[in-house]
């Protein structure tokens, strides 16, 4: 026995934890404290209530305001970032501590659901299920703008799409105008930079197979095209000279 918990095969169980009817999913340290996330309210029996996020300083537990269910926990340069699916409440899924209540990261919103985080070469990394164009895709994004800003990284969504769609352009390079030419009828167009930010979207009625496409306005780089057709997106890079 211990003074709040009891043995259980080699391990301790606290007693006093909200994990009496619960599920955890994560753990990190921030602060010197005990970060748990999951999906508990709690705990049973006790005058403490949390509502799926908590803390632990070594001698009592301690609420973090409420969540929808918890993903994933990370505590990094100071600031501590939560994931989960939390869109149909907050219209976000990564969130962060500030000021002892949490708030949204920057003005970008995603779509689907984070499940961990990792810091890689000083940049702070999240995986999960991001809507990439309506549709639901693997993918990760990173911590831009520092520390408010997280954007898809476009380069690492894997989106599977038909193989019998086919789609072309040209020129590629390009400096005024592309052409885009398919073997089905295109229902919509759009083009979003490295950043994953839509800067054209255009949607067509007709039964259009080959469309042009202006982009003398946009400055030079590198592009993703995003080609809608049988209700599916194809997408493919092109460059602006």
């Amino acid at each position: 026995m211990t003074q709040h918990g009891v043995m259980l095969g080699g391990g301790v169980i606290d007693a006093n934890a909200p994990t009496q009817v619960a599920s955890v999913k994560a753990l990190c340290v921030h602060d010197s404290d005990l970060i748990v996330g999951g999906y508990f309210v709690g705990p049973a029996g006790g005058s403490l209530m949390v509502n799926n996020i908590c803390g632990y300083d070594g001698m009592n537990w301690f609420a973090m305001g409420a969540s929808a269910d918890v993903y994933a926990v990370y505590s990094w340069d100071g600031v501590l970032y939560i994931g989960g699916p939390f869109g149909s409440i907050n219209g976000d899924f990564i969130r962060k501590w500030v000021n002892n209540q949490w708030s949204t990261v920057g003005d970008n919103i995603l779509l689907g659901v984070t499940n961990s985080f990792a810091v890689y070469d000083s940049i702070l990394y999240a995986g999960g299920g991001y809507e990439i164009d309506g549709n639901i895709a693997p993918g990760i994004v990173r911590l831009m703008d520092y520390p408010d800003t997280f954007l898809i990284d476009t380069t690492a969504i894997n989106e599977i799409e038909n193989k019998e769609l086919i789609v072309e352009i040209y020129p590629n390079p390009a400096t005024e105008k592309i052409t885009i030419e398919t073997n089905e009828s295109i229902h919509a167009v759009k083009v979003s930079n490295v950043l994953g930010e839509i800067i054209l979207n255009k949607n067509y009625v007709s039964n259009e197979s080959k469309v042009e496409i202006n982009i003398d306005a946009i400055p030079q780089g590198i592009y993703f095209l995003r080609v809608k057709m049988k209700d599916e997106w194809c997408v493919r890079k092109f460059v602006k000279q």
